[in-house]
């Protein structure tokens, strides 16, 4: 015991004596500044000038043992102020639970006079989440304008080299697709036919009839009687029925010759009324774009066409089917599948391909120093955070010390979900950091 207290006491002064020292030459570099609040904190933490609080949380809460405790400096800065020390599951592992046991540095909490609280905050572990913190908005300009440049300075010698190419496999995979589809459709017929007697039922008889007899008819019969009865009255007036009459008495006569009413009838479809019937053809076709404007006009049956779109669109039978078509006449297709195997391995394409890849390969590498980083200058800050919170499983739940408007009751603080959206503050490079970030 007596050889812990020396030691202890020993590791003080030398914190102490540091901590001094590189406070006199902070204002020389932000690196020694950075080192001077370490060995600040490191004397805090042996001199043992810290609380330990009973923290709970009206909600089920993801928290480990370590979890830090943050606090924004007066310079807006963040720096670790304190830890989770136990979450009472007897697991080091993440777990969800209501109370917690946290050690807070007495300096930290000082500037409280009402008393503190602490805001929950967690970090996203979906794939937009990763996305979005490696390739942020400014990135994506920067991956943008390489592309572009790129694109720009090898364009001709690119698109010469692959527009055949790809025109002569888009060909192919067409052939391919033809040759196969109407064997694959052939063996759905039966599905298809049960699909139309359903729309038949569904859709024709029960809304396309009705909508046909009730709004599409009288329009219909509207735009056509005055032009349909000036024909008639007009070929009526050129008919003779005297010619007509005899015609028919000399047919139903013991005399040889027949037909004499047909022949009479031809004569006149062909002398008078197609004549009459092509003179008022640009009538027929004006009724017709009025018949077809105010059809496709009228509410009832604009309604009645979506309904029907709608309705086959979102069938699931005939989603299945399709997909089953497809599958078959594309993902199972040997012939396809051969056709752009042998195509892709011929000299003519691996050449373009290497052309584009060799060309390509420096913006490649730029956009991968972008994202990940380089060996000269590191990885990048947004790819050290995805390491440490999928890989290491770090920073992924933390606290954050924040005033209250009302004193508390004793010694128990509480802990509440943070309402505002936060990427985990401190960047850890080596700079500012805590020492009480690797205490567990």
């Amino acid at each position: 015991m007596k050889s812990r207290q020396i030691i202890l006491g020993c590791l003080f002064w030398v914190a102490v004596v540091a901590g001094v020292t590189v406070q006199f030459s902070r204002t020389r570099t932000t690196e020694r500044y950075s080192t001077a609040r370490v060995f600040a904190g490191i004397g805090e933490w042996i001199a043992g000038r810290k609380s330990s609080f009973a923290a709970n949380a009206e909600t089920w809460l993801e928290l480990t043992n370590g979890d830090p405790i943050l606090a924004r400096q007066a310079d807006g800065s963040w720096l670790q102020v304190g830890v989770v020390e136990d979450t009472f599951v007897g697991s080091n592992l993440p777990t969800l639970t209501k109370q917690a046991s946290v050690s807070i540095y007495d300096s930290a909490t000082v500037e409280f006079s009402r008393g503190f609280q602490l805001r929950y905050y967690t970090t996203p572990q979906s794939l937009e989440w990763v996305a979005g913190t490696m390739i942020p908005a400014d990135r994506q300009r920067q991956i943008v304008s390489l592309i572009a440049a790129d694109w720009k300075k090898h364009q001709e010698e690119i698109a010469g080299s692959l527009t055949p190419l790809i025109q002569e496999g888009t060909r192919r995979a067409v052939t391919a697709i033809e040759a196969e589809l109407p064997q694959v459709i052939e063996r759905y017929r039966n599905d298809f036919s049960r699909l139309g007697e359903r729309y038949k039922t569904e859709i024709l008889q029960t809304h396309v009839v009705p909508l046909v007899k009730d709004h599409v008819l009288p329009i219909v019969l509207e735009e056509v009687r005055p032009v349909a009865d000036e024909l008639g009255r007009s070929l009526w007036n050129r008919v003779s029925l005297w010619s007509f009459t005899w015609r028919y008495v000399y047919d139903v006569s013991p005399l040889p010759e027949r037909q004499a009413v047909r022949k009479e009838f031809d004569r006149f479809l062909s002398d008078e009324a197609i004549p009459e019937i092509q003179r008022r053809m640009p009538e027929f076709i004006e009724v017709t774009q009025r018949i077809i404007d105010r059809i496709s006009r009228d509410p009832k049956v604009s309604e009645t066409i979506r309904m029907a779109m709608k309705t086959v669109a979102s069938d699931p039978e005939l989603h299945t089917i399709v997909g089953k078509i497809l599958h078959e006449a594309i993902v199972r297709n040997q012939t396809l599948r051969k056709s752009m195997d042998d195509y892709l391995q011929s000299p003519k394409v691996r050449a373009a391909l290497n052309l584009t890849s060799t060309r390509f390969e420096p913006t490649a590498r730029a956009i991968g120093d972008l994202i990940i980083g380089s060996r000269e200058k590191g990885v990048t800050p947004e790819f050290a955070r995805i390491l440490r919170a999928q890989i290491l499983l770090k920073d992924r739940h933390w606290l954050i010390l924040s005033p209250v408007d009302e004193r508390q009751e004793g010694t128990g603080i509480r802990i509440v979900p943070g309402t505002d959206p936060m990427m985990f503050p401190l960047i850890f490079e080596g700079t500012v950091q805590s020492p009480l970030s690797e205490i567990r």
